[in-house]
Order: C-alpha cells, then structure tokens, then sequence
C-alpha cells in the first residue's frame, strides 16, 4: 500500500495538487466575476447618477434663461429690441434650436426664425400648461427630436400677455452624454417605454443586464447596459490566487509524500527488526537448550566433587562455581523467554495476586538499596489477565531491578496497578538519571544495555512477553528526572 509507484504518485499529485488547485480557481474566478460585474453596476449606477443630475441641471437653467428673458420682455416694449435679444440668446446658447414669442392667444408674432408653418401653437399641451400654471412648462419629444418650452411672459397685475416659446433639440443633450461616458451604453425613453435616442457606443458584448433612473425635470427614464466582465479582467487576480495556491498544495504534496516515506521506512525498519528479533528469539532458544545440556552434567559433577573434597578451600571453590553455574541458568532462561515461549500454559489471573506473590522479592531488592517504596492497587474488584504467572513476575521483577539500578540512594520508586476501560495498567516510575533520548529508540533491542554490566535481554524480554498477550509498553524517560514505564494488557473475560 504504502510501496508508491510512479503511477501512484501521479495520482497523488492530481487528486492532492492538481484538482483542488483547479476547483479553488474556478471558485476565485466566479467569485471575482461576481465582484467585478457588482463593481460595473456600480460604475454605471454613478454614471447615470451624473447624466440624471447634468440633464436636470440643463433643463433648471433653461427654465431660469427662459423666466429671466421674460421678464425683460415684458418690460421692453420695441419688438426689434426684443427680436435681437433673442437672436443674441439663440447665437450664445447653443442648447436653442428658436425662440418665438406668441400672444395670449397661441400666434407667433416674434421669432429669431421665420415664421413656422404651424405659427398658432394654442393646441399645444405645453402652451396651455403655461397660459394655465402662470409657470413654465415642457412638452414631450415631438418631431424632429424637439422639446419645446412655453414660459408665461407675466405683467405686474399677474395677467398673461404672451408666452416666451422655445424649442431645444436633443441632439444637444445627446452629445453632452456622449462626451461624459462615451464607453457607456445609454438608451433614453419615455415613460411610456417608447425609445428616444440612445447615447455612447452600443458593442457587440453588451450584458443583458442593465440600471435605470428617471430625470425629474423631464418624463424621461435612462437606461444603461452594465459592462461585462472579460476574461482579462479576471485572469491576472486568478492566476496570482493560482500561483499561491498551486505552490502551497505542492508543499502538502511534499510533506505527505515525506509521511508516507518516512512511515514506509519506519515499517521496514520495524519488519527488520522483528525478523531480527525472531532470529535471535530461534538462535538464543536453541543455544539455550544446548547450554543447559552440559550444565546439567556439570552441575551433577560438581555435587559428586563436593562429597569428595570435603576441605574448606575446596567447598569454598565448589560454592563459587555452583553460583556460576546458577548465574548461567539465569541467562539461559532468560534466552528461552527471549525466544518463543510456547511451553508455558495460559490461565486467567488476578493481577493484584501476581504482584503479592511477587512482593517479597521486591522489598528485598529495595531494602538492599535503601529506596522509598509506594504501591498503589485497586482492590476493589480482581483484574483478571490472561496469561502464565511466571512472564508477568518476570517483567515486573525486571522493571523493578533497572529502576534500582538507575536509581542512587534513597531515591523513589512506585508501583501502580489500575483498571482503565478493558485493560489492566501497570505503572512502575521511578526517579532516576533518566535515559537519554537518542538512547529511546534502542532500549527494547536484544543485547542494548546502559549499565556496565548485564545482557541487554531484560527489556527486550520484556516486550516480549507483553506483546505475546497483546499488550503494550510505553517507556517515557526524562534525563536527571526519572523514568515511567507503563504497560497495559487486556482484560480476560474468563473466570
């Protein structure tokens, strides 16, 4: 599984680099699309806020032009004077197509213009809004693109004498449009949606979405299309978002191909290991059974021997040798352990038994070393394991023994045995010279010891013996602290 082919980290690299580079770009793209084409409205929202407020502004001035110009006229009574006032107005204001003035009762009489065709203006709603409101009114775009203004010339008894009459082309408004957004799309209607003119340059990639707003001076409504938004708008923000992106997956993609990498080699490592400790296990179990053959001879000798040689020096010889020989049992026994202990048979044991079993051999080894001894058990209920009483002594005799051996004089040692969940634990910490962390990962090999003298099998055996009963040991060490072994085996279930 974890044995990655090119193949395999190909597929890796899309399903980890590729795809969500690509899914987080999408997602940047509608998501700057969606702002961009928000900042566009807003853009032409502003630009109609600007046409609405020049085209009101326009008409405002033209009404105060208009109501100041009939103020003189009603005040001048040569019509010459007042004709070429009009024609100095029309030369000067541009917005002005003509300016007539018409009596009370709708006919021309004065005009910067010939005389129109149709010079009796009475029916026109604009006339009669004026000579009505004593105000000046506007009329609708009629022919020939015109908006005329009828302005009440007024005398001092407020009667109507006349009407100031002029008529403004919208292609002035137009090109006052064209010049303030010619990019900007711009169609002018009526109110009754009927289409005016239109202003700025209508493009082939014009959005079907538009703003609206209406002039207050003028029945008229504006109508702009918002911009779209091009690709190119968008493309250097994604592709930066991109870059990042793309370079940050591709750093993920390097530390999980480093885990998965780091984890193989571990495996190996612990696969290795395990095939070593099995040969050992095979070696150590059957140099073991060839040691003990001779030994037992040796020891059968060594009894004859001493009923021969009865002397003290001899006895005294004999004795050194008989605990020799006791010193290499040990170290066989220990090798059998070490190798695959299927000899032994398995029984459902209570725990706290085990350990006052093996109390006594405990407190001997401390009161030689003169250690401060605590013991924690819950009694409460049995905490049944299943296993073979003489492995269970055997670790906690070898726990014990290296946690004297790390210890110096009246140091600290505890013992806590607990049930968590399903599992039984055993604590042994002690306050010792700690072990040194690039030391930790060493300390269950075969034939690794610290000490100055000994085998290096103790915890080896140790671990042994707890993964024999699928259990674990954790060993958690701080240097000139102490040390905290902690084991825990699974509950039996039979009585």
């Amino acid at each position: 599984m974890l044995d990655l082919t090119h193949r395999h980290k190909v597929l890796l690299y899309i399903l980890i680099v590729i795809l969500p580079t690509f899914l987080i770009s999408f997602i940047i793209w509608e998501k700057q699309k969606n702002i961009l084409f928000s900042k566009h409205e807003k853009e032409a929202v502003y630009m109609l806020d600007i046409h609405q407020s020049q085209i009101d502004r326009l008409i405002s001035e033209t009404k105060t032009r208009m109501e100041t110009m009939a103020l003189f006229i009603d005040q001048e009574n040569n019509p010459n004077q007042i004709q070429r006032a009009l024609k100095e107005t029309l030369q000067q204001e541009p917005r002005f197509t003509g300016l007539y003035i018409a009596n009370a009762d709708g006919t021309i009489e004065i005009g910067t213009q010939p005389v129109p065709l149709h010079h009796d203006i009475s029916s026109e709603k604009c006339f009669q809004s004026a000579l009505a409101t004593k105000k000046t009114a506007i009329s609708e775009v009629h022919d020939k693109k015109l908006i005329t203004i009828c302005t009440p010339i007024v005398n001092q008894q407020k009667d109507v004498n006349g009407v100031l009459y002029a008529t403004l082309s919208i292609n002035y408004i137009q090109n006052i449009m064209n010049v303030l957004s010619p990019d900007l799309y711009i169609v002018v209607s009526d109110t009754n949606n009927n289409f005016l003119f239109s202003a700025g340059e209508k493009t082939k990639d014009v959005s079907k979405k538009s703003v609206q707003t209406d002039i207050t001076q003028l029945p008229w409504v504006l109508k702009a299309s918002v911009a779209p938004v091009k690709p190119l708008e968008i493309s250097q923000v994604v592709l930066t978002y991109a870059a990042i992106i793309y370079i940050l997956f591709n750093i993920i993609f390097m530390l999980i191909l480093y885990y998965l990498l780091k984890r193989k080699a571990r495996l190996e490592e612990e696969k290795i290991k395990a095939q070593k400790l099995e040969l050992v296990g095979t070696l150590a179990a059957s140099t073991a059974h060839e040691i003990r053959n001779p030994l037992t001879g040796i020891s059968g000798f060594i009894q004859l021997l001493k009923k021969k040689y009865q002397s003290e020096e001899d006895q005294h010889y004999f004795s050194v040798i008989e605990k020799e020989i006791d010193r290499i049992n040990e170290i066989v026994s220990e090798f059998l352990v070490l190798g695959k202990p299927t000899a032994h048979q398995h029984k459902p044991y209570d725990l706290n038994q085990i350990i006052d079993e093996v109390m006594p051999i405990i407190k001997s080894e401390i009161n030689l070393h003169r250690t401060n001894f605590q013991v924690h058990m819950d009694r409460r209920d049995p905490i049944r394991i299943y296993c073979t009483k003489d492995h269970i002594k055997q670790v906690l005799l070898n726990l014990t023994k290296n946690a004297l051996e790390a210890m110096d004089m009246n140091g600290s040692l505890e013992l806590i045995v607990k049930k968590e969940a399903n599992l039984a634990v055993i604590k042994v910490i002690d306050t010792g010279k700690g072990i040194p962390e690039k030391m930790m990962e060493k300390i269950f090999d075969p034939f690794f010891t610290m000490k100055d003298s000994g085998t290096g099998l103790g915890l080896a055996i140790c671990k042994r013996i707890v993964d024999m009963y699928d259990g674990t040991i954790e060993i958690e060490s701080k240097l000139n602290v102490g040390t905290t072994v902690t084991i825990k085996l699974p509950l039996s279930n039979k009585s």
